[in-house]
């Protein structure tokens, strides 16, 4: 992969000493390099990707999850939901 095809330091964050980069902003720059795939294939691929290197376990969340988890918790819909 050429220096180019990489994202550019100011386009990356770190999150728990791990290199982030935005999901739209990755799924753009693929969708314009291969303007021939659908994005939503993209999109898949790039899900498929990450559960592959992460095993399924997200590195960060919204912070809106945990209010969104707290208030069906409070509800008693946290097993309903599952």
């Amino acid at each position: 992969m050429s220096d180019q095809e990489r994202f550019d330091a100011e386009d990356r964050d770190t999150v728990f000493e791990r290199d982030v980069v935005d999901f739209q902003a990755m799924v753009a720059r693929l969708s314009t390099r291969f303007p021939g795939v659908p994005v939503t294939r993209i999109q898949l691929l790039v899900l498929h990707e990450n559960e592959a290197i992460t095993g399924g376990v997200p590195v960060a969340v919204p912070a809106m999850v945990f209010e969104g988890v707290q208030e069906l918790l409070e509800r008693g819909e946290g097993s309903a939901v599952l």
